[in-house]
């Protein structure tokens, strides 16, 4: 069984999270400040991480620090919501992501009545 926490293991989750933002490499690069190639050498395992770039991709890729390093999720609100609304929330579309919390303001003031 492969150790959960080696840089294998970790490069494998931030590959399957990058791809489950629909981010290239070199778009996740942009947003961490790093290279698209230090990027690729992560998701091999080929070289470790920093701290801070730990919190960084943990930050951009949506998922907690236990999880991107012990694998290891927990329950959250998000997961409890419908997958279409988590995607609408971390797409990179602002309109679409300003016009569904618009919404749900509007929904929420309703409710309040």
């Amino acid at each position: 069984m492969e150790n959960p926490i080696s840089n294998e293991s970790i490069g494998k989750r931030v590959a399957a999270l990058r791809k489950k933002q629909h981010l290239t490499q070199a778009q996740l690069a942009d947003l961490v400040g790093a290279t698209a190639k230090h990027i690729s050498e992560i998701e091999r395992g080929i070289t470790g991480i920093s701290i801070d770039m730990q919190v960084l991709l943990s930050n951009h890729l949506y998922c907690s620090l236990d999880y991107l390093i012990k694998g290891q999720d927990y329950e959250t609100v998000e997961t409890s919501l419908p997958s279409f609304v988590i995607d609408i929330l971390h797409c990179h579309n602002e309109s679409e992501k300003t016009l569904f919390i618009d919404y749900l303001n509007f929904y929420d003031k309703l409710r309040k009545k």
